[in-house]
């Protein structure tokens, strides 16, 4: 591959990732996905909404990690 394509390649990969997490941070900021307001919604008004939000992202995140690590994508064993 030559240089061209790499910079090209880089670029595309840049603006994507910026272009996903401006989507991510609006959802974000749309739903109020907020740690402390969270905690905060439960102890205080026993509302449970978003801190199942935040149990779904993590829920999420741990079987995202188990199927990258059972398809021998990443070694949690080098992730020191």
């Amino acid at each position: 591959m030559d240089a061209v394509n790499v910079d090209a390649l880089a670029r595309w990969v840049l603006w994507s990732c910026f272009g996903a997490s401006f989507l991510f941070g609006a959802l974000a900021q749309r739903t109020h996905f907020c740690t402390m307001g969270a905690i905060s919604d439960v102890v205080n008004m026993g509302d449970w909404t978003r801190a199942r939000q935040w149990m779904l992202a993590i829920g999420v995140a741990m079987l995202g990690f188990a199927v990258l690590s059972w398809r021998g994508d990443i070694d949690p064993a080098k992730a020191l």
